[in-house]
């Protein structure tokens, strides 16, 4: 970078040049690069121009008055970079990474000189986030589907267009990539499907229109193995680069096609119904079970159409499920309604499959069927049952909602009963027990006192409380938690009761013991109210 403070003022010649100082910081300021000038110990900048102002969002004022240190996302990068430019003198085309105004951190490539005598750095940045953003993206999507491909069950294959192999991502156990990449997929080809598999590739490669063969590879050891292969173009950039093909292993499903043309689908022997039928629906094979399900022998159904099983209203689901069937090459567990030779319609389970020739069209529909008449009928005693058993519920729920209305009733009235008494006591007792008290000797005013508190508490279930989980109080002793529960001391009792203190305090220890509060930090007259505010 240029230094301004040492340019010489050229002045301006006959033609009127601006001087060089001029000509060098209207370049500066109108740089499309970042520049800077900043002091070593990172305190200060010198210089700023305007497009790295705008690349970390504040002006050019504001730069010039705050730390260059600040604007570092991490102090010890710029730590680092100083101590090789110190030793290096500069630095060119690094990435450091930098905190903008609104908190984003960039990355820069930058470049870096010192002035070790002046006490400055002065360099050039360059904003390379979003190329660096792109660089991961890309990254991140080209080891995704490098995972993709290289983790697929089907075999992927490149080939150029003289159909040799330029990638494969797996091989079969006895081969290698090695063995196959620069190799014509051709020659792994068993020769009765070398014609067909030539075909699809060259109209594949002549007219981009994707399509697919199943072929026999012969493997290294000589034994082979059959595949059902995609094939397409493969186009980046408008351009055709390859062809791609995917391929799975379809080796066992050849294996039991082969089986079911060699032999019967299912044993004549067997306890349920198989039968193999046509294409166009005329029976081939019916077992004995079959035959007799339907109240037939297999001799009376050799030739017969499937539809001598099945009613007519029955046979829109047998072609349903017949076409299914051709569809997906096999179907399980369907339920289809069925018919005898006197006319009694019965539900059968059956399962189906296609038998398929060596190009794989379909020849013939085998199927299994179980006479579920049985079943079924369990099934709807069973759901009657469930239903019945619904409703008796819903009738409980509905009792048990009548019941709770009147236990609610019940406590209601007997809280409004409680009530009653304790307003009655109040109107017609108390006022006797007080005139009763106010002319009493001083020793029985106490009485008077604890007998109105008590039929006050008349409905309060602190006695029932007591009694019915404490059952070894004696009355003495319960006598005795009813005073303490209305505050009197152990003075008061004894004096009351006749007793000495001694032997009420006893009493209270025995109460102690038997509420289970022996050794505990629990005030006893405390407890004896929490008992009696139990509802």
């Amino acid at each position: 970078m240029t230094n301004y403070d040492d340019q010489e003022t050229v002045g301006r010649n006959s033609a009127g040049a601006p001087d060089t100082n001029d000509l060098y910081r209207q370049l500066f300021e109108n740089a499309q690069v970042g520049l800077y000038r900043s002091k070593l110990d990172g305190s200060a900048f010198l210089m700023v121009n305007q497009k790295l102002a705008e690349m970390f969002g504040y002006s050019v004022e504001e730069m010039m008055s705050m730390p260059s240190s600040v604007l570092w996302a991490d102090q010890r990068e710029r730590d680092e970079m100083v101590r090789q430019i110190r030793s290096s003198g500069s630095l060119s085309n690094f990435e450091v990474r930098i905190r903008a105004k609104n908190g984003e951190v960039l990355t820069l490539l930058a470049s870096v000189k010192i002035w070790p005598d002046r006490g400055y750095l002065e360099g050039t940045a360059i904003d390379i986030t979003k190329f660096k953003q792109a660089e991961q993206e890309y990254r991140e999507s080209t080891e995704m589907w490098q995972f993709i491909v290289e983790n697929s069950p089907d075999y992927i294959t490149l080939l150029d267009f003289d159909f040799t192999v330029r990638y494969i991502n797996k091989t079969v156990r006895l081969s290698s990539k090695t063995d196959i990449l620069g190799q014509p997929v051709l020659r792994y080809i068993d020769e009765e499907s070398l014609p067909q598999v030539r075909d699809v590739l060259e109209r594949v490669r002549r007219t981009g229109q994707r399509d697919r063969y199943e072929a026999k590879i012969r493997l290294p050891d000589g034994s082979c193995r059959f595949y059902e292969t995609r094939v397409a173009q493969l186009i980046r950039s408008g351009k055709v680069e390859s062809l791609i093909l995917s391929s799975s292993d379809v080796t066992a499903r050849k294996q039991a096609e082969e089986d079911l043309r060699k032999f019967k689908a299912i044993s004549d022997n067997a306890r349920y119904g198989s039968a193999i039928a046509d294409m166009t629906g005329h029976l081939v094979y019916v077992n004995e079970a079959f035959a007799a399900m339907h109240g037939y022998s297999p001799r009376e159904l050799a030739g017969k159409h499937l539809s001598i099983f099945h009613t007519p209203e029955q046979m829109a689901a047998v072609n349903e499920f017949n076409d299914t069937l051709v569809l997906k090459g096999g179907l399980v567990g369907v339920e289809v309604g069925h018919v005898r030779a006197d006319g009694t319609v019965f539900p059968t389970l059956m399962n189906g499959a296609v038998i398929r020739d060596d190009q794989g069209a379909p020849q013939f529909l085998s199927a299994t069927a179980v006479d579920i008449t049985e079943r079924k009928y369990t099934d709807d005693l069973l759901a009657q049952t469930t239903e019945q058993l619904k409703i008796e519920r819903e009738a409980l729920e509905r009792k048990n909602v009548a019941l709770s209305e009147i236990l609610a009733q019940i406590d209601k009235d007997k809280n409004s009963l409680k009530q009653r008494i304790v307003t009655n006591i109040e109107k017609t007792i108390i006022p006797t027990l007080l005139r009763l008290k106010e002319t009493a000797p001083p020793v029985q005013r106490r009485n008077f006192e604890l007998l109105g508190k008590d039929l006050l508490e008349i409905t309060s279930p602190f006695l029932d409380v007591i009694r019915t989980t404490q059952a070894r109080l004696t009355p003495r002793e319960m006598e005795t938690c009813r005073m303490i529960k209305n505050g009197m001391s152990s003075k008061e009792i004894a004096q009351l009761l006749k007793l000495s203190a001694v032997t009420v305090h006893k009493y209270r220890e025995k109460i102690r013991n038997k509420l289970g509060l022996a050794g505990k930090k629990v005030n006893l007259r405390v407890f004896l109210e929490s008992i009696g505010e139990v509802e």
